[in-house]
């Protein structure tokens, strides 16, 4: 029975470790989306964007990330 316990733990744990790795690569991707926003690479930013919830679908800053250049590009558009 011992052992059966320690094999779940052991696996919540990997578990865990896995999700706060893809959380940390995500918002270092959210990071990168927002200085390639700075920079008006509107492409190049929602691919960071995107490539950071491939990672973590709930991470809020790569949701904002993608909308905040939708609009931001569209507004580009409209001034051009």
């Amino acid at each position: 029975m011992n052992a059966v316990i320690l094999m779940a733990y052991c696996t919540i744990l990997l578990y865990s470790q896995q999700a706060q790795e893809a959380q940390r690569k995500a918002d270092e991707q959210a990071a990168a989306g927002e200085s390639l926003l700075g920079s008006r690479k509107y492409a190049e930013a929602t691919c960071a964007f995107e490539a950071g919830l491939a990672l973590d679908p709930s991470n809020a800053a790569c949701l904002q990330g993608i909308q905040r250049t939708q609009v931001l590009y569209c507004m580009y558009i409209m001034h051009m």
